[in-house]
């Protein structure tokens, strides 16, 4: 696939539709455009088209601080695990 291609699915504006099956989701092939509020499908292409590079970016950024949170809480769960044994007559 070359770089140039602009297909909706690769739109930051993209946002992808998923059933719900037995035991995962499954992704269908069209999704909504927020830019355009309609249904599109992944192989559609716009003059709209927008990198989804930042948007991806953002979502590195958010899982990192998310798993920094993770880490914080389960710190604070065995503090005050040792807090409460310590407590206990």
């Amino acid at each position: 696939m070359a770089a140039n291609c602009k297909y909706c699915f690769l739109c930051s504006y993209y946002d992808g539709y998923y059933v719900k099956g037995e035991y995962s989701f499954y992704k269908k092939s069209h999704g909504e455009c927020r830019q355009k509020h309609c249904i599109v499908n992944i192989n559609d292409s716009c003059e709209n088209w927008k990198s989804n590079r930042e948007r991806n970016a953002n979502k590195q950024t958010k899982l990192r601080k998310l798993e920094k949170l993770a880490e914080s809480l389960n710190e604070l769960i065995i503090i005050l695990k040792n807090n409460f044994e310590n407590d206990i007559p």
